[in-house]
């Protein structure tokens, strides 16, 4: 057959099958520019790049370094102001048998405090001075924190109203001291509820001694013993207080409250 011929008979399809292969390449061309698979995986990892880079980059480091320092020194801060540092004396560190160190350091306590009064002219009963005697190693060192709190306060107390009295004959300065007591550890309150995660609790980080006091006094000694508890070393914080009038012009302020010895756990 003549090739002309056959190209007169067959042209229509043959265009038509021209037609739709030029059709078909032009979009296979746009699915695949559009619909590439390993264009999208580099574009991802391109992405994913970025925001590492942003997220953990040189900036952001140093500011988590700062961030850092500035909670460091806050907590130094902290500790300065409210820590209570346990005088020696009042450490099992070293010291023998925990029952005997404790018997010996309540009774030096107990007589100091007593002959102070004695030579201010202040009212203390031996009954004022109120705290258990401990059982175990652990009890005892806690008590001894407690029992290094209340002579500490005791002679803040007694040297305010001397430096009162000293200043002003005529003041009333410390009448009578009537209760240092060391109160009994909180326990259940502070625990966390069985089958409960609570995260971290205060007293994973600190732990407190309480000790509740009770005297009379002009008001000037009473300031300075409130202002000495919290600038003098150690540092006691206070936790409560409540001051009333006398019954009558010109007698003494009731005062009392609680003190807390501070100790802060190692991280």
């Amino acid at each position: 057959m003549d090739p002309g011929e056959l190209w007169q008979q067959n042209k229509r399809w043959a265009l038509g099958v021209v037609v739709g292969v030029v059709v078909f390449a032009i979009g296979w061309m746009l699915i695949g520019s559009l619909y590439d698979r390993n264009a999208k995986v580099r574009e991802m990892m391109g992405y994913r790049s970025s925001v590492s880079g942003e997220r953990y980059g040189s900036t952001a480091l140093q500011a988590l370094e700062k961030e850092a320092r500035e909670l460091k020194d806050a907590e130094g801060r902290l500790r300065e102001a409210l820590e209570f540092v346990l005088p020696a004396a009042f450490s099992l560190e070293g010291k023998g048998d925990p029952g005997l160190h404790f018997d010996l350091v309540n009774r030096q306590v107990r007589q100091r405090l007593m002959q102070l009064a004695q030579s201010e002219n202040v009212e203390l009963m031996d009954r004022a001075l109120d705290w258990s005697m401990p059982v175990n190693r652990d009890e005892i060192q806690s008590t001894l924190v407690a029992l290094a709190a209340v002579d500490q306060a005791a002679q803040r107390l007694i040297q305010a109203g001397k430096r009162v009295r000293d200043r002003d004959r005529d003041a009333l300065g410390l009448v009578a001291i009537e209760l240092f007591k060391i109160e009994a550890r909180r326990a259940a309150a502070a625990r966390a509820r069985p089958g409960r995660d609570q995260g971290p609790r205060p007293e994973d980080s600190f732990s407190e001694e309480r000790v509740a006091f009770r005297f009379r006094s002009d008001a000037e000694t009473a300031r300075r013993f409130l202002q000495a508890c919290r600038v003098e070393q150690p540092r006691l914080a206070l936790a409560d207080l409540k001051i009333t009038p006398g019954p009558r012009p010109g007698e003494p302020l009731n005062v009392q409250g609680v003190l807390l010895a501070l100790s802060f756990k190692a991280p």
